[in-house]
């Protein structure tokens, strides 16, 4: 017998995956907590703190996020393991970034091209082949960081 958790899939290579985004509990938490918490345009969640709406999470945003962890354990208990939720695994967020590992990192890359840029700038003149293409490979490299 099928419970409300079998929502199975088999991926390109034949490697099987659970989305907790599809999972009937997950979904009528959403439901609900939009009918609840959300202004009529759905957009604000109602009494979101500021760092919140300051990183533009909006209702949906909150709704999936808040129901993620109220579903999360109901799911594990039913298929023993930890499902994915739209494509992303479960990371608890902090200061409103819900991956501060990778948010951090991708900072710390941004800076390491930064800083190698002023070492090549000072080291090679301007009028070096490729002076250009390292400069916007520079640029792209630092304000691509995160995509």
């Amino acid at each position: 017998m099928a419970s409300s958790f079998d929502v199975h899939y088999f991926d390109e290579r034949g490697g099987f995956y659970f989305s907790g985004d599809r999972a009937i509990p997950y979904l009528r938490c959403v439901y609900y907590c939009k009918v609840n918490n959300c202004t009529s345009n759905e957009n604000e969640y109602v009494n979101q703190p500021l760092h919140l709406q300051i990183l533009q999470w909006d209702c949906q945003d909150e709704c999936s996020y808040q129901c993620m962890w109220q579903s999360l354990d109901k799911i594990h208990q039913s298929v023993h393991f930890i499902p994915q939720f739209h494509g992303k695994w479960p990371f608890i967020r902090f200061l409103g970034i819900q991956e501060p590992a990778s948010a951090l990192f991708s900072i710390l890359n941004a800076v390491g091209n930064i800083v190698m840029w002023l070492k090549f700038r000072s080291a090679v003149p301007t009028s070096s082949p490729y002076y250009n293409l390292w400069k916007l490979h520079t640029i792209v490299r630092s304000c691509c960081v995160g995509l």
